[in-house]
């Protein structure tokens, strides 16, 4: 853009002033001077210039063109363009015939949709590059809108499915590029992928500037934003891969803990087992005994209560048998002590009962996680085996199993090669999708199907329009025979009047006309009487043009028959004759006026 400033051609290509000194220093070998690049005659109003990347996108490459005549003048051009080592796409040349003045009545929009065509928006300062413009382009029917609301109320007829435009529009752009046009009743909205701005129409080249440096910043903070994220995400990446080697680790020592929680429970279940059977012999031995103490007690009771009953009945010897109950108490604390000593010993084995289920309880529920974990995984094992065999599936329809399996940077390099293979096509096509490519494809065959069929049309016009030249001309030669013969037929009477005998034959091919005088004497020979116009005497050369000059008289409808001075090189014989030839010829055409001016006296004409 810097450039442009200082050279208007830098915004059409590094080499086009060059080749613009070269075209100059060759002007007089082509047939006419090329015109371009056609961007030098085209400019955008400023109160246009938001539309400037919407016209761009429409007149594509266009402007970049140069203008030529014929086929000639192209071939002499792709020379200069050789010579000064232009880019294949730099300067393409387009073919024009030159009328020399605007295209009228263009096939434009009605009512206010006219001051939105392209045609009507931009200043085209060349009559033939405007021409150009309307046959390669069709700027009629391509129409400019702020909205897109707006454009589809004031462009779009009919319901949806079966939309249509108005009549001559084609296409319709908004400010960024974006389009959208009508194909079999539906709409198709076409956005502009290229979102930097080219200057080629655009006049103001330091706002231009601007807004490319301000566009250039915000790229470049976007540029360092991308390379934070980037960072953060290598970094995010590191951790990822370190929590899945830690997450790894984990599920291998949950696995390890689950095996040796699973061999101690299997080694405490047996235990238990054991125990529990131990605990129930020695449960069932402890309740024998304390049935046995109970027994004994009740036998006891039994006893204390005769003892009373003794006492009760006989107050003798009293002393000796409160001693025995005194021991027989004593015997009963000894023996609830003893009995107190077995249930002990069941509590205790019946809180480490209770305490081993618990624990057993716990380590089911370990089991249960572990186990699910281990599901867990193994179901993310799967799904990562289904994506595996997925890709593999895409890959072998896409192609075959290599027979040797090369290392990494191999492939990673394969994949550079067509990444960058990608970028250059995409390049190459101006940034434009499969499904774009498709939709200029169709609108390029819509517009060849109708340029086909007007060149059908315009071919069978000239056709016709030839057999009608050819029967006009077959008329035209039959009409020109006719007048010919009689001419020649008037000059030869004419020349009887002055005894000579004349020939008039006309070569309308050569446009030429012979004249062969033959003098009628008598006794002469055959030699003697074929005379060149140039053996005649100034009289009889005279007398000869006067003759012709009434032949053509008599096939033309002039009413004017005006003759100065055809009378000064004749003798008074040639000129007598010749006068009243002259009067003769009057008497017969009435209707016509005779002037004849000459030096000479004329009284004695008999008339």
């Amino acid at each position: 853009m810097k450039k442009q400033k200082s050279d208007s051609f830098s915004v059409f290509g590094n080499h086009i002033a060059h080749l613009q000194e070269l075209i100059k220093a060759n002007l007089d070998r082509f047939t006419e001077p090329p015109i371009g690049p056609v961007g030098k005659y085209v400019t955008l109003p400023k109160e246009f210039m938001r539309f400037a990347v919407a016209i761009e996108v429409a007149l594509k490459g266009t402007l970049r063109c140069y203008l030529v005549v014929n086929g000639q003048d192209k071939e002499l051009l792709d020379d200069l363009k050789r010579q000064a080592r232009c880019q294949p796409r730099e300067a393409e040349i387009i073919i024009a015939q030159r009328c020399g003045f605007r295209y009228q009545n263009l096939e434009v929009p009605g009512g206010d949709l006219a001051a939105h065509a392209m045609c009507n928006v931009l200043n085209v300062k060349n009559d033939d590059v405007f021409n150009a413009l309307i046959d390669v382009c069709s700027l009629e029917s391509k129409l400019l809108f702020d909205d897109r609301e707006v454009a589809e109320r004031n462009v779009l007829n009919g319901p949806s499915g079966h939309f249509r435009m108005v009549q001559f529009v084609s296409e319709v752009y908004l400010p960024n590029g974006d389009k959208f046009v009508v194909r079999e009743g539906n709409l198709a909205y076409i956005a502009n992928k290229v979102s930097r701005r080219r200057s080629i129409i655009c006049e103001d080249v330091e706002s231009e500037i601007r807004g490319l440096e301000q566009h250039f910043d915000a790229r470049q903070r976007d540029l360092q934003g991308l390379r934070l994220q980037e960072s953060q995400l290598r970094a995010e990446s590191t951790d990822l891969h370190l929590y899945a080697t830690q997450e790894k680790d984990r599920v291998d020592n949950l696995s390890r803990r689950y095996h040796r929680q699973c061999t101690e429970l299997h080694s405490l279940e047996e235990e238990f087992s054991d125990q529990q059977q131990e605990h129930t012999l020695d449960t069932t031995v402890l309740e024998g005994e304390i049935s046995d103490v109970q027994e004994d007690l009740a036998s006891l009771e039994a006893r204390g209560l005769e003892l009373r009953k003794c006492i009760a009945a006989a107050n003798q010897d009293l002393n000796g048998p409160l001693d025995e109950l005194e021991d027989v108490n004593a015997e009963e604390n000894k023996i609830a002590a003893e009995l107190n000593d077995p249930q002990r010993d069941a509590n205790e084995t019946y809180k480490q009962l209770t305490k081993m289920k618990s624990i057993e309880i716990m380590s089911q529920r370990q089991v249960e996680a572990s186990q699910a974990l281990a599901e867990q995984l193994n179901q993310h094992l799967r799904s990562i085996q289904e994506d595996r065999e997925r890709q593999e599936k895409n890959a072998l329809r896409l192609c075959t199993r290599p027979a040797n399996i090369l290392p990494r940077n191999a492939y990673e390099k394969r994949v550079k090669q067509v990444e960058h293979q990608l970028a250059s096509a995409h390049q190459r096509l101006n940034g434009l999708s499969l499904s774009e490519l498709k939709n200029d494809m169709e609108l390029k065959e819509i517009k060849y199907k109708t340029k086909k069929a007007n060149y059908d049309k315009f071919r069978q016009n000239l056709l016709q329009i030839r057999s009608m030249l050819a029967e006009r001309k077959e008329t035209w030669d039959r009409f020109r025979a006719a007048v010919s013969r009689r001419t020649a037929n008037e000059f030869s009477e004419y020349m009887r009047h002055g005894d000579f005998a004349g020939k008039l034959k006309f070569r309308h091919s050569n446009e030429c006309l012979e004249i062969t005088v033959l003098q009628n004497e008598k006794g002469a020979t055959s030699a003697s009487q074929m005379t060149d116009m140039k053996e005649l005497s100034g009289g009889e050369r005279s007398y000869t043009q006067v003759a012709l000059l009434l032949a053509l008289g008599k096939i033309t409808e002039c009413p004017f028959r005006i003759m100065d001075e055809f009378d000064v090189f004749m003798d008074s014989v040639n000129r007598d004759m010749t006068i009243q030839l002259l009067v003769e010829a009057a008497k017969n055409e009435s209707k016509k006026q005779f002037i004849f001016v000459t030096p000479n006296n004329l009284s004695r004409i008999r008339w």
